[in-house]
């Protein structure tokens, strides 16, 4: 028998000593996700369009060329970070699949801020999830969770994890990958790289710009908007009060003149009752003409 202080916390030597000998009957019961079965579908083989090939002096085009041909020669020449980061040389199939994920890679990645994801023209900065890049470049989901480990342990990429709450049910976590300049500078593109960012953020400013203003006239445009309905409730609004104030009027001059019609006539009919008699006599034979019409507001 151990002693107590060897009981490691968290152990079920430690669940035993506090009484829970039964823990998986207290714990929740997490519903399992059914399995997808993927062996079906068809992969996009996809890469960089010709268009983003020769954009930049064809900066995409020698990225995927030269890590094409370090991942088939494995001479050293470039990404030395990359192949050092163990004690011994990267296995070759960290290679091939870095090969085969730098084309949809680069396709995704927007250059002004070395993002995996897209600018749209609302100036709204969209990001690529992982499993879109396994779907484009046919590398497996864990494959490239290894990748991109290896890769943040180079210092070419950075993963930035956020736990959001989605659709009000559950919480998922959401990765924004980032590719450090020191991946194309190690390719030997740093100078392609400066200047392809240089005019990327020139159109992102312009973007950014363009998408400023249009949101400055939609909301300038909806502000006149709320103010037309709101002059034309407040409007409504007064025009129900003055109804009611005439309404009010009228059925204050009917019940008087009601009640003067009701109170000669019964005056007429008991000529030989005293005043104070009177009104007790009249609003006992009208009780719907109890209040006075001098009284109403």
């Amino acid at each position: 028998m151990r002693s107590f202080s060897q009981i490691l916390p968290g152990s079920v030597e430690a669940a035993a000593y506090a009484g829970l000998s039964d823990i998986p009957d207290l714990l929740p019961k997490r519903k399992k996700l059914p399995l997808r079965d993927r062996t079906g579908q068809s992969r996009r083989l996809t890469g960089v369009t010709p268009d983003q090939g020769r954009m930049f002096g064809g900066l995409f085009n020698k990225a995927i060329a030269r890590v094409h041909e370090e991942a088939d020669k494995r001479e050293g020449k470039f990404l030395r970070r990359f192949d050092d980061i163990n004690d011994s040389r990267t296995y070759q199939q960290r290679w091939d699949a870095l090969a085969e994920l730098i084309g949809p890679l680069c396709a995704r990645l927007d250059l002004a801020q070395l993002v995996v994801g897209w600018l749209d023209k609302n100036g709204k900065m969209h990001v690529n999830r992982q499993r879109k890049l396994c779907e484009d470049s046919g590398v497996r989901e864990w494959t490239l969770s290894r990748l991109l480990s290896d890769l943040e342990r180079a210092g070419y990429v950075r993963r930035k994890f956020r736990r959001i709450f989605h659709k009000g049910t559950k919480w998922i976590t959401r990765v924004t990958l980032h590719v450090r300049r020191r991946f194309f500078i190690d390719l030997g593109l740093g100078h392609e790289l400066a200047e392809a960012q240089t005019r990327k953020r020139v159109e992102r400013r312009t973007v950014l710009g363009v998408a400023q203003t249009n949101q400055k006239a939609a909301y300038t445009k909806e502000q006149a908007a709320a103010k037309v309905r709101k002059d034309s409730h407040e409007g409504a609004q007064r025009a129900a009060r003055r109804a009611q104030q005439q309404k009010q009027q009228v059925d204050k001059v009917e019940y008087k003149r009601a009640w003067t019609g009701a109170w000669v006539e019964f005056v007429q009919a008991n000529p030989q009752l005293g005043a104070r008699e009177r009104s007790q006599a009249f609003a006992k034979q009208y009780p719907h003409f109890a209040i006075h019409p001098d009284s109403l507001p």
